[in-house]
C-alpha cells in the first residue's frame, strides 16, 4: 500500500497511528493555525514493513493532480476493477 496525497493532509500520522512503534522514526509537521493543515515534512517516500504483513509506502506530499488531457470517459475505463459499477453511482458528481 502507498499513502499519496496533498502536503499536510495526515499521510504521515495514519503510518504512526497504525504501527506506533514508529512514531519515533516518521516525523509529523505541525498543524498550520491558518490553514488548519499540518505542514510538510516528508521529503522522500519511504518504506515500512508491517509486522503482521505486506508493505507500507509513505510518500511526500503532492501540490497538485490533474488529469486535464484526458476525457472523464478514458479515465473511468482505466480502472478496470470498477466497470461493473460505472453509471451506477446515486451521486451526479
Amino acid at each position: 500500500n502507498i499513502f499519496v496525497g496533498q502536503s499536510g493532509v495526515g499521510k504521515s500520522s495514519l503510518v504512526n497511528a497504525l504501527m506506533p512503534e514508529l512514531e519515533s522514526e516518521v516525523e509529523e509537521g505541525e498543524v498550520s493555525e491558518n490553514s488548519g493543515l499540518g505542514q510538510h515534512t516528508t521529503t522522500a517516500a519511504r518504506l515500512y514493513h508491517i509486522p503482521t504483513g505486506g508493505d507500507l509506502i509513505d510518500s511526500p506530499g503532492v501540490r497538485e493532480f490533474g488529469l486535464w488531457h484526458l476525457e472523464a470517459e478514458e479515465v473511468t475505463k482505466a480502472f478496470v476493477e470498477f466497470r461493473p459499477y460505472l453509471g451506477g453511482c446515486k451521486f451526479r458528481d
